[in-house]
């Protein structure tokens, strides 16, 4: 699948009160990007470390749930770890 081709966007959000109005406005602006069909995947932190393994990794969980398959989405991501789980499973996009 080409990079710039993908069906859905994972997004982890950030709790903090000064990072929530930038979260907001990526959201806008994926939603602006004229692709109606595109799906946009929220996740919260997690308190627990991420887990590495298929079955347990909430990445591959929250694409699975809304049927499509990781090298399908682009993920936005901005803690090292995130990012190293997304290359790790085989993202199609990765914005850290």
């Amino acid at each position: 699948m080409k990079q710039n081709n993908f069906k859905a966007i994972l997004f982890r959000m950030n709790w903090e009160k000064e990072n929530s109005l930038r979260d907001k406005q990526i959201i806008k602006f994926m939603k602006k990007l004229g692709r109606p069909n595109l799906k946009i995947v929220l996740l919260l932190p997690e308190k627990k470390p991420v887990s590495t393994t298929s079955e347990l990794n909430p990445f591959i969980q929250a694409v699975h749930k809304i049927g499509v398959s990781p090298e399908e989405t682009m993920a936005l991501l901005t803690q090292p770890k995130d990012i190293e789980l997304a290359r790790d499973s085989n993202f199609a996009l990765i914005v850290g």
